[in-house]
C-alpha cells in the first residue's frame, strides 16, 4: 500500500505518520491512536476540488512604514472566512483557487515552525495530492513573500511579482488582470499600503476581472482587505475589513474603506489614552463628517 513521501513524515511534530487508510486518505495519527485525514488521493473523497473557485488577490509590503497586508475579490461568498490564515506574528498564509482550509493551516503552522517560504511550498507540495489545482501565498511579517500557482487551475491563472508586490489569481479574463494590479499598486507608492491594495483590487476589476468556463464575466460578490503593522505593535492590523455578500463587493469594499481609514487613529486613542477620548458619535461628527457612517441613533 502507497505511503506518504519520507520528505513529509517529519514536517509537524509530535505526530507520526502512518500508510493511507482504506478510503485511500492519507491520515495522520496522534499517540493516543487516533487518526484523521488529512488530504485525499480518491477524487470522490475529502480533499479533492468539487468546485472550481475564481479569485484574484495582492499581497504587498511597504518599506517605508514596513507594514505588510493582503488584499482579495471573488464571485465566491465570504471569501475572507475562506482563503486567508493570519498568527499572532502579523503572517500571513492565503489559499486560493480550490481553496482547501486544512492546507491553510497546516501552512500556517510550518510558518510557524519557522520554516523558510520555499521550504513550506515544497512541504506542503509533498502533503497535497492535488497541489496543482492550489494558489498558495506567503507574507511573512518581515516582507519576505512567496507564490505558487498551480498547473490545473481554471484559465488564466498565475501570478506576477511587482515591486514588493505579487498579485495572482485564477479564471481571469488573462494575464493582464494580474499586471494592471501590479501597476496600480506600483503607481500608488505616494499612497498608505492599505490604499495601494485598494487600488489593486479597482484596477484587477477594471482589466476584465473573472470570467466562467463560457466567457461570461463573473461579479465580484465578496472582498477583504487586512493591513498589519502599527507602532505599538507590529502585529495589530489597524485596518481589516471585510465584505461578505454584496453584488459589487470591490465598490462596497472602497466605501467602508474611505469610511473606515480615519478610524484607526481613534482606536489608538481610547486604548492608549481613555480619559482624553470623547464619545464615538462626537468623533465621528467632527473627524467622518465629509463621508459619514450610519448614525449611532437610528
Amino acid at each position: 500500500m502507497p505511503r506518504l513521501p519520507v520528505q513529509a513524515r517529519d514536517t509537524i511534530p509530535n505526530l507520526r505518520w502512518e500508510t493511507e487508510d482504506s478510503s485511500r486518505n492519507f491520515v495522520l495519527s496522534t499517540e493516543s491512536g487516533d487518526a484523521q485525514p488529512i488530504f485525499s488521493h480518491d477524487g470522490t473523497k475529502p480533499g479533492r476540488p468539487k468546485e472550481a473557485r475564481m479569485t484574484f488577490s495582492i499581497i504587498g509590503h511597504c518599506h517605508h512604514s514596513g507594514n505588510i497586508g493582503v488584499a482579495s475579490t471573488t464571485v465566491s461568498l465570504a471569501v475572507g472566512g475562506l482563503c486567508p490564515f493570519y498568527n499572532a506574528e502579523g503572517d500571513i498564509v492565503i489559499s486560493q483557487a480550490y481553496a482547501n482550509r486544512k492546507l491553510g493551516l497546516e501552512t500556517l503552522r510550518l510558518v510557524n515552525a519557522g520554516r523558510s517560504n520555499a521550504t513550506i511550498l515544497g512541504e506542503v507540495r509533498a502533503l497535497d495530492n492535488d497541489f496543482e489545482y492550489r494558489q498558495l501565498a506567503i507574507v511573512r511579517r518581515d516582507g519576505a513573500m512567496i507564490c505558487h500557482s498551480g498547473s490545473t487551475c481554471r484559465s488564466w491563472a498565475g501570478h506576477i511579482e511587482g515591486h514588493n508586490c505579487i498579485a495572482f489569481g485564477n479564471a481571469l479574463a488573462g494575464e493582464h488582470v494580474v499586471t494592471a494590479m501590479t501597476e496600480a499598486f506600483a503607481a500608488a507608492a505616494h499612497e498608505s499600503l492599505s490604499e495601494r491594495l485598494m487600488r489593486a483590487l479597482e484596477a484587477g476589476r477594471d482589466a476584465g476581472g473573472q470570467v466562467a468556463t463560457e466567457g461570461l464575466h463573473f461579479d465580484e460578490r465578496s472582498a477583504y482587505l487586512k493591513e498589519y503593522g502599527e507602532d505599538s505593535d507590529p502585529a495589530i492590523a489597524p485596518i481589516d475589513l471585510r465584505v461578505d455578500i454584496c453584488p459589487q463587493a470591490v465598490t462596497e469594499l472602497r466605501r467602508l474603506f474611505d469610511i473606515f481609514t480615519s478610524v484607526p487613529s481613534y482606536n489608538r486613542l481610547r486604548g492608549t489614552r481613555p480619559d482624553e477620548t470623547p464619545a464615538i458619535h462626537q468623533w465621528e461628527a467632527k473627524h467622518l463628517a465629509h463621508n459619514p457612517p450610519p448614525s449611532p441613533f437610528g
